[in-house]
């Protein structure tokens, strides 16, 4: 499915096929002994050291139940099966979206108490949101003193580094139970087919509209989750291909170019969908921020490659948007840059003044309708996010971080971005970049910033899931093309996650 097409004489083709086929066996192999060995070590902890360092410790999971272990991977294979089938690349696409929200709720109901695990992360500690939206009665107090009443909470609460947005998210589910019984009810009801425990917690006293939204929350987070494979795909479509010409600024592809753009798509949507981090780290609101990033920087490149105004002023109303969500969603505007910068030099530096207008209208909305004063709060999150590091060793993580990004981006999609790094540095050298390339080099600026920057000092493989996501761009251009690359790779990914989920007890893990 990844074949590119014969841009040069086919005997040109066919020959520089053949020259790199030894190579691409090669790393597939190197890829799948590394990967299967890596796994093989850590399910059975040889190397303890594989869980993680003195300050953040995995738990080590030594009889995993063994009931239904099997379940995910009826999904799993149906999504690394895909790129084998004749579907059009939305198709494809779509149907490993809704293969993967099976998978990610197998991975659970395999061998964690599927419902009642996934239920227990939503309602209780350290994440913090459902049972505070619950308690909260004066909401527009609460909105206006936002940083006051977090700082109330235990430092390791969630909801302490975390603008209103994932509160207000709970207390709109809160309030849709308790404004119609009928949908409360129904809720509950199917709660029961998957959630043993639910009797049980309403004869407890739990308010049935507050389990029902917890319910809800499950779903929603899930599919919130892998929807983001849309805006992935799209903007990878809109990432390849040179940048000569004000066709090509406008058009992005066309002809031969446009079934490669669509291959590749298919081939990181599906990548992006079995990443670690968006999946073991379910039903943490972390896997929906990647949806967050996502539409921010596919507006953004829209806007740069057309120049447009508009567009760049709906990138900042995204970005604001979602920063009220999270603070850290405010960091993709550092790739978005680069790749301006690069594209066009200064002409894209005009752009700023749009995207800053947009997040300036969100967050004064936010403060004429809710009295959310984002930059006060903002200010409240860097100065916690200082104290609650000042403990942690800023050279150990310095160490660990690329790390944890191997393990929770997976070791194939970890590989091929190298990969990717050496043929972009090439084409550089060689004075041909391509838009990708443009993007890369911001990417990578921002994941050196993160690496640098001493503000996050634990848990990168879940904090970093908005922006290692894009990893899977750079992955799907630089596959081998091998019409069997991708299912194994996906095949690889899968086990990875497997692994993780079934050995090792993340969430829950400090």
């Amino acid at each position: 499915m990844l074949s590119e097409p014969a841009l040069r004489p086919p005997g040109t083709a066919v020959k520089a096929k053949r020259s790199r086929l030894p190579w691409d066996v090669a790393l597939l192999a190197g890829i799948t002994a590394v990967t299967v060995a890596y796994l093989y070590l850590l399910a059975t902890d040889t190397v303890d050291g594989l869980r993680g360092n003195v300050q953040w410790h995995i738990p080590y999971v030594a009889h995993p139940p063994n009931g239904h272990w099997w379940l995910p991977l009826v999904p799993g294979a149906l999504i690394a099966a895909l790129p084998l089938l004749p579907l059009p690349a939305w198709l494809a696409i779509t149907a490993g979206m809704g293969a993967a929200c099976a998978f990610a709720y197998d991975l659970f109901a395999a061998q964690w108490g599927g419902g009642d695990n996934l239920l227990a992360k939503i309602i209780n500690e350290p994440v913090a949101f459902h049972r505070a939206a619950g308690n909260i009665t004066d909401l527009p107090s609460v909105l206006a003193n936002y940083p006051r009443y977090i700082a109330g909470f235990e430092p390791s609460s969630h909801l302490r580094s975390h603008p209103p947005g994932n509160l207000l998210l709970f207390r709109w589910l809160d309030d849709l139970m308790l404004a119609s019984p009928t949908l409360r009810d129904a809720t509950l009801g199917w709660a029961r087919t998957f959630i043993g425990g639910m009797d049980m917690l309403l004869q407890a006293g739990n308010a049935p509209y507050l389990m029902a939204s917890a319910v809800a929350a499950i779903p929603l987070i899930i599919g919130l989750g892998r929807l983001a494979a849309a805006p992935v795909a799209l903007l990878t479509i809109r990432l390849q291909g040179s940048v000569s010409g004000a066709a090509a600024a406008s058009a992005g592809v066309s002809g031969a170019q446009q079934l490669a753009a669509s291959q590749r798509a298919v081939a990181a949507s599906l990548l992006f969908l079995v990443l670690p981090t968006t999946l073991v780290h379910v039903p943490l609101l972390d896997t929906v921020y990647p949806l967050l990033t996502g539409l921010v920087l596919l507006v953004g490149v829209i806007a740069v490659q057309r120049g447009s105004w508009p567009l760049m002023l709906a990138t900042g109303v995204l970005l604001g948007g979602g920063m009220l969500y999270s603070a850290a969603v405010g960091i993709v505007a550092l790739p978005l840059a680069v790749y301006g910068l690069l594209r066009d030099g200064r002409r894209a530096s005009g752009l700023a003044l749009p995207a800053l207008g947009g997040a300036g209208i969100i967050w004064l909305g936010l403060w004429l309708m809710w009295g959310i004063n984002m930059p006060t709060i903002l200010q409240f999150l860097v100065q916690h996010q200082r104290d609650f590091e000042a403990t942690r060793s800023y050279w150990l993580w310095f160490r660990w971080k690329w790390y944890d990004f191997v393990m929770y981006c997976g070791i194939p999609v970890a590989a091929l971005c190298i990969k990717f790094l050496v043929e972009s540095v090439q084409r550089w050298r060689a004075g041909a970049p391509l838009q990708i390339d443009f993007f890369f080099a911001g990417w990578l600026a921002m994941m050196v910033f993160l690496w640098i920057n001493p503000g996050v000092l634990a848990e990168d493989g879940r904090i970093w899931a908005p922006y290692m996501c894009f990893s899977v761009l750079f992955a799907a251009h630089a596959i081998p093309r091998l019409r069997s690359a991708l299912p194994l790779l996906l095949a690889l990914e899968i086990a990875q996650v497997m692994v993780i989920n079934r050995y090792l007890e993340v969430i829950n893990s400090g």
